[in-house]
């Protein structure tokens, strides 16, 4: 068995009493450290006190967070997100189509606890997945937790912002804006003209 190493002296940058783990550089999940503290006073430290074993459990399970767990969202645009695991470094979600079954995992690039549906071009507007998430930290991945089930709704509806609608422009190539739709590639546009009483145009953009 390998003699104990002292990984880190840790200084705290307040009066405040208490520390996290993850604020020391190399602690770890599935370890068990011994930590002794003393307090500095006038810029001189006392003694060490009596020395104590900490032991952190192995990598905690993740899941998407309750109020997204078998909710219908209304946006592909909105973030889905999973209960935060500290230290972690990136996060995997396996996605099922509750109506095809098939599968896509993504990895996030970075520590952030969420993904964006419109980054998953299987996911859509009024379709229902099966998620499960886990962590990753430097020892690796930990345990999925949970499946959740996430709905979304029909395609929003949408229609011109309202410093658009309403309005006396003086030019043809003024851009007239529409209320945004995540996940969209094109929006159609009815067209009628009132002088006429008729439909003129379904322009539909590019």
């Amino acid at each position: 068995e390998a003699s104990p190493v002292t990984i880190a002296n840790y200084v705290s940058t307040s009066s405040a009493n208490s520390f996290k783990p993850i604020y020391a550089s190399g602690m770890t999940y599935g370890r068990s450290y011994n930590i002794s503290v003393r307090a500095k006073v006038n810029g001189l430290f006392g003694n060490f006190g009596t020395v104590c074993t900490i032991t952190i459990s192995d990598i905690p399970s993740t899941q998407v967070i309750a109020a997204q767990c078998g909710a219908t969202l209304t946006s592909l645009g909105t973030n889905i997100n999973c209960d935060a695991v500290a230290g972690a470094t990136n996060y995997e979600f396996v996605i099922t189509d509750v109506a095809t079954n098939s599968v896509t995992t993504y990895t996030t690039t970075s520590s952030a606890a969420y993904f964006k549906p419109t980054s998953i071009r299987s996911m859509v507007y009024n379709g229902s997945y099966s998620i499960k998430v886990r962590a990753k930290t430097s020892l690796g991945f930990g345990p999925y937790g949970n499946n959740c089930i996430v709905n979304f709704g029909p395609i929003p509806v949408t229609k011109l912002q309202a410093a658009s609608c309403d309005i006396t422009i003086n030019s043809l190539s003024t851009n007239l804006l529409s209320e945004v739709v995540a996940g969209v590639t094109n929006y159609e546009y009815k067209i009628t003209d009132l002088t006429a009483g008729a439909t003129i145009n379904n322009y539909i953009s590019t």
